[in-house]
């Protein structure tokens, strides 16, 4: 079950950052998979845990506007983003688990995300330099027998995930895929994009001219996974544009490769 960002879909939980293109939205985590609390931490948000509160702060409370902080006791971890907010928690043997998010404050970008360790000795950043991230925007997260599986995405058509284990967080890189046919709704996200092709005035410009920022940067997220390449796209949609006709079979055929 679930959905990715880019349109590649499976899994227990699934959290996917909204986006410019319709269809991508965000979904909750499924029941006895982890507490979804998706709401901005405006106002020093208080998590509850085991091992008492974690405060979340959308802002440092050092003054310097970068980032938020999560305060735990005495202790503090100061997080790059913006809007710090809670996505799900977990109760392990061991600890327990914060998903945090915050976005980047680029419309289009894949927001950050975080993983926060809780015990009885304190709280610890375990996504610190471990490269923690999407860059296609698909986030989703499945409680095994073993602990947490993270699916990232692809980046750079190679498949992406973390696994937390025992209190620790590894990330793994798959080998490079091949071009393989788009997810669907994917590829019906992409038609119902390129099909303005044919109300644009100006066909020959830079493709950077042809769409909205926030559509472009999803447009290039998606270039990291297998079976899209922008190119392709901003090349059928300047035909589009210069024949002033869309043949959707063709243009899915081009763009999805089914």
């Amino acid at each position: 079950m679930g959905k990715t960002g880019a349109g590649w879909y499976l899994g227990a939980v699934v959290l996917v950052a909204s986006c410019v293109l319709p269809g991508l939205a965000v979904a909750q985590p499924a029941a006895g998979q982890g507490t979804a609390q998706p709401v901005a931490a405006t106002s020093g948000e208080v998590v509850s845990t085991r091992y008492g509160p974690v405060r979340l702060f959308a802002d440092a409370r050092d003054g310097s506007g970068e980032g938020g902080e999560a305060v735990f006791g005495a202790q503090r971890i100061k997080l790059p983003g913006y809007g710090l907010s809670l996505e799900a928690s977990f109760q392990m043997p061991e600890a327990d688990l914060l998903v945090l998010t915050s976005g980047s404050g680029a419309r289009g970008m894949p927001p950050a995300y975080f993983l926060i360790q809780v015990t009885a000795q304190g709280m610890a950043e375990l996504s610190a330099g471990k490269d923690f991230s999407t860059a296609d925007h698909t986030f989703r997260m499945e409680r095994t027998g073993i602990g947490l599986v993270f699916d990232l995405g692809f980046e750079n058509k190679r498949k992406k995930k973390a696994i937390y284990r025992d209190g620790v967080l590894t990330v793994e890189f798959g080998p490079s895929r091949p071009d393989e046919p788009l997810n669907r709704e994917t590829c019906a996200d992409l038609l119902n994009t390129v099909v303005q092709c044919l109300g644009k005035e100006e066909c020959a410009g830079d493709s950077l001219d042809l769409f909205a920022m926030g559509t472009q940067r999803m447009l290039f997220a998606l270039d990291n996974t297998p079976g899209f390449s922008s190119d392709t796209f901003f090349k059928v949609c300047r035909e589009i544009c210069r024949s002033r006709r869309y043949d959707a079979r063709a243009a899915r055929q081009r763009i999805c490769h089914y």
